[in-house]
């Protein structure tokens, strides 16, 4: 039974895959070419788009910022990622050929672990096979809450600090685990001396990239600062119930 979940599982993964392969195709000859924001550029582009299409828009920030470090304007981009990509695409050659294939496979291998069919077949889902944060986060998120529910909080801690490196809305998974731990000890007189202390560690993953960002660039949120850089409007007000609050819902 257990071999056959994982077959189907399987099974649907790579249909999946075909079925975004399919499309690309359909789209390099129905659709009007967009020049920009393409995955390795146009000219590597037009050669490979079966390859580099996985590249394209946010991706190709991820790629640059693995290659080269962060760019103007591309703070917005959390490091987690683009650090990963630097770490797997040395391993391959340090080329752009190197560093697209390891966000790719970076991307496909945080997600097939998890994947469902209710979220294969989202219209959306090809952004999980993308040089896109969704799968890391879908799986960092999945497995922080997963080891929350199976109370191994130093694990749970380490895996939500990691996702609030990945993206800003990764902070919510401080409160959650938090209630998760409440739920488990909300009958209990000697809570107190029961509070895993390593919760106290989940947030650094993002304090860490505001530091980096403040001795870099003097703004520890520039990624709150770059929004409306990238197409995505925020408040003019800079409170955090009208400047972070539209970030995270």
């Amino acid at each position: 039974m257990q071999k056959s979940k994982y077959t189907f599982t399987a099974v649907a993964f790579f249909v999946w895959l075909i079925v975004l392969l399919v499309i690309i195709f359909l789209s390099t000859k129905v659709l009007p070419l967009q020049e920009n924001f393409l995955g390795g550029g146009l000219t590597n582009y037009l050669k490979n788009p079966y390859f580099w299409a996985f590249g394209n828009y946010d991706g190709e920030h991820y790629v640059s910022i693995a290659r080269l470090g962060y760019g103007f304007g591309e703070h917005a981009f959390f490091p987690l990622y683009p650090i990963l990509i630097k770490l797997m695409g040395n391993i391959f050659g340090s080329n752009l050929v190197s560093f697209n294939l390891s966000g790719i496979i970076i991307s496909l291998a945080a997600f097939s672990k998890f994947s469902v069919l209710a979220l294969l077949v989202f219209p959306t889902s090809f952004y999980f096979g993308a040089i896109y944060t969704e799968s890391l986060f879908f799986a960092l998120a999945v497995w922080a809450l997963f080891m929350a529910r199976q109370k191994k909080w130093l694990v749970a801690s380490i895996l939500a600090m990691l996702l609030t490196a990945t993206r800003f809305v990764g902070i919510i998974i401080i409160p959650v685990i938090l209630v998760e731990w409440l739920m488990t000890v909300w009958k209990n007189k000697d809570w107190l001396k029961k509070l895993p202390w390593s919760m106290m560690i989940t947030p650094l993953g993002l304090f860490s990239y505001m530091y980096f960002l403040l001795r870099k660039v003097g703004d520890q949120i520039a990624f709150f600062n770059n929004v409306e850089f990238w197409g995505t409007e925020v408040q003019s007000s800079n409170t955090f119930a009208t400047g972070f609050l539209p970030l995270c819902f």
